[in-house]
């Protein structure tokens, strides 16, 4: 909670303009009785101020401050209303400064919202800005038992597990993110980046405030990452804790494919058949064992299995309530070590139901969403979603930071990495010394964007070095701009570093 306040407090101090401050009102040390009755009567302001303004430009403003304060003595009682202040009475005598000087207003208004679950008090409080961008906080506070109710407390109050909480908590973004932005071939990258930042581990946190709406709803106010306008808008999320999957399990199945979702949750069965060992021949595949499949985010109400492409080349299509389309590569997860489902596909939009048919110039087998605007061949909207149009997001040279080694034997040695990615799905990785930089093996091969979780970018690579030996896996890309954080997720460790650490590539062109 802390941490989300001092960020809150940094973006209002960064967008307002006046530099000093002035008295207009500092938080109280008023108390009131909680008696048995428990409602606003509870809660004051330490600042309420509202008028007009015009600027020295000629803008003008309509402007409302209005910082709420509990009246309660307890000491954390006084430390929420230092904390309310601090950010947003500290911001509102920022725009009163600003006005005093005849500048123009960052900060338009404060306001206040309380929802009673009996004696605790969830207080919502907001400060709209000008560049249209709202700032939320969150406090709990238990006027009976004189204290602060905590996210943990919360949760236990609601007999939550914090596991079940954050995977609640990104099934909620992703479901807010896929809703209002809109996907296509064009902005497929940007999405999935913006995507993956929105969905990652440290974004979202157990840290993040929480409050219980009227309804006794856990919200959760959570950052959006924005194609547009700021980087981040913070949103109010009610969280749905219901299952992602129909009351009743369906499945789907193609060749030596199957698959189930129940439970909320989809698994992929490959059957132990003279076909299934044959294409897996050499791969580490479990057969009859049903695998999990991650990046599961939506409502789904129906399932299809079915293959594109000259060779059998299985896929998973999942259909949202929405009518997006989702799917699994079956094939190169498997092979891979991970199954993920994708973000929603590109340019496909009303699916009624998905079918298998044969593509119209080539005559090989491919798969079709029919749509309220037509029937929609998958095959460009799945390749634009696996690589092509994401070869523009890691388009350059990435270069590592120095990784060190240790010898077995005593000292230590260090390598550098040079990861390419192509628009046509090529990959290219080379290892090098830093003291003997001729010296660089270059490994050749491929790549394809499964999904998006907590992780990141989940992405299988498929490389043969010189020697022509195959090494395969899935790595967690999580894009920056420039920088790129690289994690081995499944597979050999390209980097020689443990699983759960992370290599810092920054990008260079030419």
């Amino acid at each position: 909670m802390r941490k989300h306040l001092r960020r809150l407090a940094a973006i209002l101090s960064t967008l307002a303009l006046a530099a000093g401050l002035t008295a207009c009102g500092q938080p109280g040390t008023s108390s009131g009785s909680a008696g048995e009755h428990y409602d606003d009567s509870l809660l004051g302001e330490a600042m309420t101020q509202e008028g007009s303004y015009t600027d020295s430009l000629g803008n003008e403003y309509r402007y409302t401050f209005h910082v709420p304060e509990l009246r309660d003595e307890s000491a954390e009682a006084q430390t929420v209303n230092q904390e309310i202040w601090d950010i947003f009475g500290s911001a509102a005598e920022d725009a009163i400064a600003c006005m005093e000087s005849g500048c123009s207003l960052a900060v338009l208004s404060v306001s206040w919202t309380t929802h009673w679950q009996g004696s605790l008090l969830s207080l919502l409080v907001q400060a709209e800005m000008d560049t249209d961008y709202t700032v939320y906080a969150a406090w709990n506070y238990d006027f009976q038992a004189r204290e602060r109710v905590g996210n943990g407390a919360l949760l236990e109050r609601l007999d939550i597990q914090p596991e079940d909480y954050l995977e609640t908590l990104r099934r909620t973004a992703a479901r807010y993110f896929d809703s209002n932005y809109s996907y296509t071939a064009e902005s497929a990258a940007i999405m999935t980046e913006l995507r993956a930042k929105t969905l990652s581990r440290d974004n979202l946190t157990e840290d993040l405030p929480l409050y219980l709406a009227e309804d006794g709803r856990l919200t959760a106010i959570v950052p959006i990452a924005s194609p547009a306008g700021a980087e981040w808008y913070e949103r109010p999320l009610p969280l749905d804790f219901t299952p992602v999957s129909p009351a009743q399990p369906i499945s789907a199945a193609c060749g030596f494919i199957t698959a189930e979702l129940a439970a909320g949750k989809l698994t992929v069965t490959v059957q132990d058949t003279a076909e299934a060992r044959a294409y897996f021949d050499g791969q580490d595949v479990q057969f009859g064992t049903p695998y999990p499949v991650e990046g599961l985010y939506g409502r789904y109400d129906a399932l299809f299995c079915g293959s594109m492409g000259p060779d059998f080349r299985p896929y998973v299509l999942l259909r949202t309530e929405e009518g997006r389309a989702e799917c699994v590569n079956v094939a190169e997860g498997l092979q891979g070590g991970i199954l993920c489902v994708s973000s929603p596909l590109p340019d496909v939009s009303g699916v009624k139901r998905v079918e298998s048919g044969s593509a119209e110039e080539t005559g090989l087998p491919t798969l079709y969403a029919d749509t309220a605007g037509g029937k929609v061949d998958l095959a460009d909207a799945i390749f634009a979603a696996e690589c092509a149009s994401l070869g523009s997001l890691w388009d350059g040279n990435w270069c590592s930071e120095a990784v060190s080694h240790e010898n077995q034997g005593g000292g230590s040695y260090e390598s550098l990495y040079n990861i390419f990615f192509n628009s046509d799905g090529t990959l290219t990785f080379q290892v090098s010394d830093p003291q003997a930089p001729r010296d660089t093996v270059n490994h050749f091969g491929s790549y394809t964007c499964l999904g998006v979780t907590g992780e990141g970018i989940a992405v299988y690579y498929c490389l043969y070095d010189e020697g022509d030996g195959a090494q395969q896996g899935v790595l967690a890309l999580s894009p920056d701009w420039d920088s790129l954080k690289v994690r081995v997720l499944s597979g050999p460790e390209l980097f020689g570093t443990a699983r759960s650490a992370h290599v810092t590539f920054t990008r260079s062109y030419g």
